[in-house]
């Protein structure tokens, strides 16, 4: 079970993972794995495609508008499926590794 906001250590205790620090958590809360930037493809690509795309320094709000919504409809729809694709090697990673790191597996 995961109890763990990214910025909380936490220490394996059995099966179950606990934070270190003394966290006050709403029992009715849903909990949440870890968050994990390498196996979001939103931000391993996307966003970042977006800041190369979208940084060419516009000057008011309707050119950033402009930037965003042309950066959005130059991303090739190839590009998408690769990317979803290795979101789910990475998962994959990710179970083998029971949510452990796993870039020592991944090669």
């Amino acid at each position: 079970m995961w109890r763990k906001c990214h910025t909380i250590a936490t220490e394996l205790v059995g099966n179950i993972q606990k934070p270190t620090s003394a966290v006050q958590r709403n029992p009715g809360a849903l909990h949440w794995p870890s968050y994990s930037p390498d196996l979001n493809p939103y931000d391993f690509f996307l966003w970042g495609r977006m800041k190369q795309l979208v940084y060419n320094k516009p000057t008011d709000i309707i050119s950033l508008k402009r930037f965003i919504t042309d950066s959005f409809a130059s991303i090739k729809r190839k590009a998408l499926e690769l990317v979803t694709a290795n979101f789910v090697v990475r998962l994959c990673y990710c179970i083998i590794s029971d949510g452990s790191h796993f870039e020592n597996i991944q090669n």
